[in-house]
């Protein structure tokens, strides 16, 4: 029997709905690798973002989600020495990135592999680029 519903992979559909724009799935598929971390990662997701629903830009807090889901204690690190990690940038929109090198120490302390290291880039950087427009000024 043919369906007459496009076939989209459901971490398309996903991924597009976070971003708000489609897109081919850049970050699930490459984070949660089976069945059993989809269901855990749901689990750990829909409790958190209950929480702060109405204070963080969606695809942001999913994306440093997926991060602090797979690379905990890189994340947690992050977290504690934000100083170290992240760069304040004065310009009209107050923008943030990430410090090089205090990540590639981190890589090195958590022996992150370098896979995975290149995904927590895509992912980080995706997070932290520069805003086309004034941001929207919740946080993550």
């Amino acid at each position: 029997m043919v369906s007459r519903y496009p076939q989209i992979p459901s971490s398309d559909i996903f991924s597009s709905y976070v971003t708000g724009t489609p897109s081919a799935d850049r970050f699930v598929s490459k984070v949660l690798t089976n069945i059993r971390d989809v269901k855990r990662f749901v689990n750990f997701f829909s409790l958190s973002i209950r929480l702060v629903a109405s204070e963080v830009i969606f695809s942001q807090y999913f994306y440093i989600s997926l991060l602090r889901f797979k690379f905990q204690s890189l994340i947690n690190s992050i977290r504690e020495n934000k100083q170290k990690y992240i760069n304040e940038v004065l310009n009209p929109f107050q923008h943030q990135t990430i410090n090089d090198g205090a990540l590639a120490d981190a890589f090195k302390e958590f022996n992150v592999s370098e896979s995975d290291q290149l995904i927590i880039k895509e992912i980080l950087s995706e997070v932290y680029k520069t805003p086309s427009k004034a941001p929207d000024r919740r946080s993550i």
